[in-house]
């Protein structure tokens, strides 16, 4: 119902008009300086030249606001069509920089001082005709990267005689927020209650409700929320980061985020829990890993070559054609509704990670090898050919670790038997038979790796090619 009111007020005007990005005064859609609590970054005349001179020949618009409270003002850059936004200091480096903003949308910033460390925290209320997105960011003193510490639901205390009472606070109707201070903390005003003729099964789990105070732009004489008014009470941040993961209002990746702001504090068990979680899923990804690739390389040795007019052909295993036909379609369906489901701009890259890891996976697919009477071939899926002749053959390598059998040539080129075709003792066998060249043997280890050379060996190879044509004939004869 809430995004209704949104949308309905997008579209039919009530928000005040957008001015265009050249004209702004204020970082976001503000129109106007806050007076209160809350501060609004304001836009610089004249880009210093310092910050200019680090973003080339780029438009830029920059706004100033001291966001580490040392007195001095620090910038905000942002360039324009890009939805790159970069915070500077007060000497002009550069902190931090991340992708921000909403397009034809709105975005308010509400600068305030929540807590005891310099920096401020910002509430950050944008949205569209599509969705709204009420959060409170939080900026590390040392990187200056802002994250989310929670959603919000913010209501606004009516200054108006012409509106009584407590309202849905419309970014643009909020002209500041109550604060008190308890000791060396300052509390605000907020409430977990339901609100009045809410319904749960239509709206998503949602942050705090935070009452601050403005001037209702739209609704009745009295405000629909004044059931809540004796339910608000004073709280400060570091409780309200405390209780909200409780009501399930903080994604997992920014909790972790938050762990660092309890420093100062007794271990807390959520931080405990979250630190756990995080070894146990390395471990889990490693050991999901060793599975993976020793399911690929014991099918490597279980599968044969195949004769193939006058050559010997290795292609790639069954196991790494399932592997990746698997990773292909996930990453194609992940493709697919990321380009469908996120509109958020700050989430324009999750598709092309999507699409980076199919590329990767097709690039990835060994290409099917081939002993030739001339020499050594190689094709991958897309047709690349690459072959090396017996005669510019000049070292054979092979990694225990890795089992990477590897052929060198004079030139540079290199044909490699990863694990992932074939039958690769057969590959070696040949290569080294054919090439008589030694072979040399790095064996990885915990410092370094330690590597020799084998001799080439005629009896043992006649051996070992008896040993194949015995092996060869029985199977002809059953």
């Amino acid at each position: 119902m809430l995004r209704v009111l949104i949308i309905a007020a997008a579209i039919f005007g009530f928000a005040p008009a957008g001015t265009s990005a050249q004209n702004e005064q204020f970082w976001g859609s503000s129109t106007e300086r806050l007076k209160g609590n809350l501060k609004v970054a304001e836009r610089v005349a004249n880009v210093p030249e310092k910050i200019a001179r680090q973003f080339s020949n780029k438009s830029i618009r920059v706004f100033s606001i001291d966001l580490d409270s040392d007195g001095k003002p620090d910038y905000i850059a942002v360039v324009d069509k890009e939805f790159q936004t970069c915070y500077f200091d007060s000497s002009f480096s550069r902190r931090h920089c991340e992708k921000r903003g909403v397009g034809d949308g709105f975005s308010y910033y509400y600068f305030v001082q929540l807590d005891d460390d310099p920096m401020l925290e910002v509430f950050d209320l944008s949205g569209d005709e599509d969705y709204s997105d009420y959060k409170l960011l939080k900026f590390d003193p040392k990187t200056w990267t802002p994250s989310v510490v929670f959603e919000i639901q913010p209501l606004i205390k009516s200054l108006d005689s012409s509106h009584r009472g407590i309202y849905w606070g419309y970014p643009w109707d909020i002209t500041d927020l109550p604060l008190q201070r308890s000791g060396s903390n300052l509390q605000i005003k907020v409430t977990f209650a339901e609100s009045p003729n809410s319904n749960s099964a239509d709206e998503a789990p949602r942050g705090p409700k935070i009452l601050f105070e403005g001037i209702p732009t739209q609704g009745d004489a009295v405000g629909p929320y004044n059931a809540l008014e004796k339910k608000f009470q004073w709280k400060s941040l570091r409780q309200l980061i405390q209780v909200v993961p409780q009501k399930s209002t903080i994604a997992a990746p920014h909790s972790v985020g938050l762990i660092h702001y309890f420093a100062g504090d007794p271990p807390s068990q959520a931080a405990a829990i979250l630190q756990t979680t995080g070894a146990l899923r390395h471990l889990l990804t490693a050991a999901v890993l060793t599975l993976v690739f020793r399911w690929l390389w014991n099918s490597s040795t279980i599968e044969q070559s195949k004769l193939e007019a006058g050559r010997q052909l290795f292609p790639p295993t069954r196991a790494m054609r399932i592997l990746t036909i698997f990773g292909g379609v996930v990453f194609t369906v992940l493709f697919v509704w990321s380009r469908l489901a996120l509109h958020q701009p700050a989430e324009w890259w999750v598709s092309y990670l999507f699409l980076g890891f199919l590329s990767l996976v097709l690039l990835v697919y060994p290409p099917v090898l081939s002993i030739e009477v001339d020499g050594i071939g190689s094709r991958s899926w897309f047709g690349r050919e690459r072959k090396i002749r017996w005669e510019d053959v000049a070292s054979l390598h092979f990694n225990t670790g890795s089992r990477q059998f590897t052929v060198r040539a004079s030139d540079g080129r290199r044909i490699t038997h990863a694990g992932f075709n074939a039958d690769p003792a057969l590959f070696q066998d040949e290569v080294h038979r054919r090439t008589r060249l030694p072979m040399k043997i790095t064996r990885p280890g915990i410092w370094k790796c330690e590597t020799f050379e084998v001799p080439y060996e005629e009896d043992e190879a006649e051996e070992e090619v008896s040993r194949n044509l015995l092996s060869t004939t029985k199977d002809s004869g059953n």
